[in-house]
């Protein structure tokens, strides 16, 4: 499992955060973008990714590939972002679409209605309490907001998912 940050703090404040949670944007050098602003994300996905509007619910979109090479260029790097701050939540939800794209589950969390985007995007939303918006949007809500819980959801909802899969 590997942990991001997605927000929309300033830098100084998610990297703060990012400490305290034992993240380190700058571990392996393996790119050049582990730490970068929404705003630098945006200039680097800029034509290379379009929404796609559901057919059945206009209201509902993600977003695909412009191209196999916009697909490499976000693989190559972009995926590798450990650390995005200043992200707006259109940011949010087309980081969360490259990645599925790419074939990787992805759990979002989040708490308030800028958050409801990305917890729909995701394939499992997450919500820490908050706002009826980001509540609705999720698929599991944790009651309090101690994100160790997280992994601990993860556990769990693997386990269940083998003996399930034994089961059957």
């Amino acid at each position: 499992m590997i942990v991001r940050i997605l927000s929309g703090d300033h830098k100084e404040t998610v990297l703060a955060c990012a400490a305290t949670c034992g993240i380190d944007s700058t571990s392996d050098g393996f790119s050049a973008f582990k730490e970068m602003s929404g705003q630098e994300f945006r200039n680097e996905m800029e034509g290379k990714m379009s929404i796609v509007r559901d057919s059945q619910n206009a209201n509902d979109w993600t977003y695909k590939f412009n191209s196999p090479a916009a697909e490499s260029h976000f693989s190559r790097t972009l995926a590798h972002t450990i650390i995005m701050h200043r992200a707006s939540p259109e940011d949010k939800k087309m980081f969360i679409a490259g990645l599925k794209l790419l074939g990787c589950s992805v759990a979002y969390t989040g708490d308030s209605v800028a958050d409801a985007g990305s917890l729909k995007e995701a394939n499992v939303g997450m919500c820490f309490g908050g706002c009826d918006v980001a509540r609705d949007s999720a698929d599991i809500i944790i009651r309090d907001s101690n994100f160790c819980n997280v992994s601990n959801a993860a556990k769990w909802g693997r386990n269940i998912h083998d003996n399930v899969k034994r089961f059957l």
